[in-house]
């Protein structure tokens, strides 16, 4: 599954992730780029909470309100393991 996968799950569904948090803890997260279930805070604000497109903003279900993941930490989605195929530019 790659980075463009779990974009365009998430723009539509809630996604199961799991990632290793900062800290080194697994983390488990219901969330959503859906915006008939996010707040109205725009993308853009989101980004800027992310910080850098190394991470993600998304919308945490569980917690009504936009948390982020890094990509490189991403380990799970909706139970199939991530592996970014993204190649770079």
């Amino acid at each position: 599954m790659s980075r463009d996968n779990v974009i365009n799950l998430l723009q539509d569904n809630v996604v199961k992730l799991e990632f290793i948090k900062a800290d080194g803890s697994l983390r488990m997260m219901n969330a959503t780029l859906d915006s008939a279930l996010a707040s109205h805070t725009s993308i853009k604000t989101a980004r800027e909470i992310a910080g850098n497109s190394a991470s993600q903003p998304v919308w945490d279900i569980d917690a009504s309100g936009w948390r982020s993941f890094r990509w490189d930490s991403l380990r799970e989605v909706n139970d199939v393991k991530y592996t970014d195929e993204l190649v770079s530019e």
